[in-house]
């Protein structure tokens, strides 16, 4: 049995009146004739599976707060949240200038590797001194930066949330 390729629509009805299937080996066109009853199920499906996505996309659900929103940033004045946004804004230039720093001085030949070997050990050979001197910086690096960008996320929600509010009444 050969496998649909290609499903067309004939009409604009929303049922599976018209389906046509066409398959691979040069099978010719078929045409699938539903019951009634399928028919009023695919409807009454289409009319459910619409409802939902329109709840879920709707204005309402995106302005309603989280549970995490509500026990932090909607405690917050406004004044407060404006400030903490331009602190993680800062926060966030801040970290990624000093990862560019460390990559800079990384190729211009800082030996990294001796200074992790000296502040792990006393400076005898550690094994992977290299790898710790490269990877635990950038794994540094991702998480702050990720942090701060859920925070300002948050935040920015917030605000938005609160200037709707505010246009609205």
């Amino acid at each position: 049995m050969a496998w649909p390729t290609k499903v067309t629509l004939r009409g604009t009805e929303p049922s599976l009146r018209g389906l046509v299937l066409r398959c691979h080996g040069g099978v010719e066109n078929s045409t699938i004739a539903p019951t009634d009853s399928t028919s009023g199920r695919a409807r009454r499906l289409a009319g459910r599976l619409g409802g939902v996505i329109a709840q879920r996309l709707s204005p309402e659900r995106t302005r309603r707060a989280t549970f995490f929103e509500r026990i932090t940033v909607q405690r917050l004045s406004w004044e407060a949240v404006v400030r903490l946004h331009r602190w993680l804004e800062l926060t966030g230039k801040l970290a990624t200038a000093v990862w560019i720093a460390f990559v800079v001085s990384v190729l211009l030949g800082v030996n990294w590797k001796s200074v992790v070997e000296h502040a792990i050990n006393s400076g005898r050979p550690v094994a992977g001194a290299l790898a710790v001197a490269i990877i635990v910086p950038t794994l540094l690096f991702v998480a702050a930066r990720s942090a701060i960008g859920f925070a300002r996320w948050r935040l920015q929600r917030e605000l938005w949330r609160r200037d709707v509010a505010r246009v609205e009444e």
